[in-house]
């Protein structure tokens, strides 16, 4: 189900429909969540969980940017950066982690926090 309603959250967000897509997106992020904490989800099973989550936390994060609510855009980026940290360390994936995050301060204008 999770897969299912990411693949739709992502149709949305192409389709511009970025309100829709949200909605779909913050519920397989709680999803994934629960998998990935061993929340008793059903999707325990998977060795992936935190690289899946931190994929719909990336993807959220651009759809509620996109969606001009940059305040929770930031707060869904810094999340995703620390799924990344706690899953992979020192990593190259971590690194593109952090690079999606200047984009976004950059897009902001936020230079200095961009650069740290």
């Amino acid at each position: 189900v999770a897969s299912t309603l990411s693949s739709l959250g992502n149709l949305y967000s192409r389709m511009g429909r970025y309100g829709d897509a949200e909605r779909l997106l913050k519920r397989v992020v709680q999803i994934y969540q629960g998998a990935a904490d061993g929340g008793g989800n059903l999707l325990n099973y998977s060795a992936n969980a935190s690289e899946t989550l931190a994929q719909n936390q990336l993807a959220l994060a651009q759809v509620l940017y996109k969606g001009g609510n940059s305040n929770e855009a930031e707060s869904m980026f810094k999340a995703y950066v620390e799924t990344v940290r706690k899953d992979k360390g020192p990593s190259v994936d971590l690194a593109n982690a952090l690079k999606h995050v200047a984009v976004f301060y950059k897009s902001q204008n936020r230079s200095s926090e961009a650069d740290a």
